[in-house]
């Protein structure tokens, strides 16, 4: 697949934001927990709507700003499984100071494929942002792929790592891409409100019971959000 110089740059521009999400999200995980980090991912279509208003001018409007406060509350929710309690006894680590970094970063990911996208295929900017995520990731940990015993990694690994690379990157990647020209970068995020619910609907399926009724309420709040924000008008900037 042939690029510019240019082409490179933009492609390098969106998959750095990528790559610093990632790596901010591996390295917290060593001084924070997964429902720390679950928690403040809700925070990443918010600062994507403000980054898209700044960046390719999306007019958020009340009823989107409104909504994705409550698509917040209804993600938060659900994580926490309607435990007040749980929540408050949350407390601020290491590892939150470094997922939040992360996540600032992440919200620059839609907004960035809406201003720096020429028109060129899905397909091509999909294969360059990987590619380029590749050039940034080497200096980084490359040098950890020589202390590796290869012959001594399961079976089950590399077909977890063939999944994360193939369906949670490349397909994910290519879908969210795909949408981000059609209906904005503030709403293609937004789709992130919908994780905690989709992981309930995995459990279920895996046999691990139905979740509890006070759950419910979180959801329900979360379909509304996801129901205003795609109803919405798009502003300036999102078509």
């Amino acid at each position: 697949v042939q690029t510019t110089r240019k082409a490179l740059l933009r492609y390098g521009l969106i998959s750095g934001s990528l790559v610093i999400f990632f790596w901010c999200m591996f390295l917290s995980l060593r001084y924070t927990s997964a429902l720390n980090t679950s928690v403040l991912f809700t925070l990443v279509p918010g600062l994507s709507g403000m980054y898209a208003a700044l960046i390719v001018r999306e007019r958020l409007g009340r009823a989107r700003l409104l909504a994705l406060s409550i698509g917040l509350v209804g993600a938060i929710w659900v994580i926490f499984r309607g435990d007040v309690q749980e929540l408050l006894s949350l407390t601020w680590n290491r590892g939150d100071s470094i997922f939040f970094v992360g996540c600032l970063a992440m919200g620059l990911y839609t907004p960035l494929v809406k201003m720096l996208h020429r028109g060129e295929p899905m397909e091509v900017m999909t294969f360059w942002v990987l590619v380029t995520g590749i050039v940034w990731l080497l200096p980084i940990g490359g040098f950890a792929l020589t202390q590796i015993t290869w012959s001594g990694v399961p079976a089950s690994t590399w077909a977890w790592v063939f999944y994360l690379a193939v369906f949670s990157t490349v397909v994910s990647f290519y879908i969210t891409q795909f949408a981000i020209p059609v209906i904005g970068p503030t709403r293609t995020m937004a789709y992130s409100y919908l994780y905690p619910g989709l992981v309930l609907v995995i459990e279920v399926i895996l046999g691990h019971g139905w979740p509890e009724l006070k759950v419910i309420p979180g959801i329900c709040i979360i379909i509304v959000a996801m129901f205003v924000l795609q109803r919405t008008p798009m502003g300036k900037g999102s078509d």
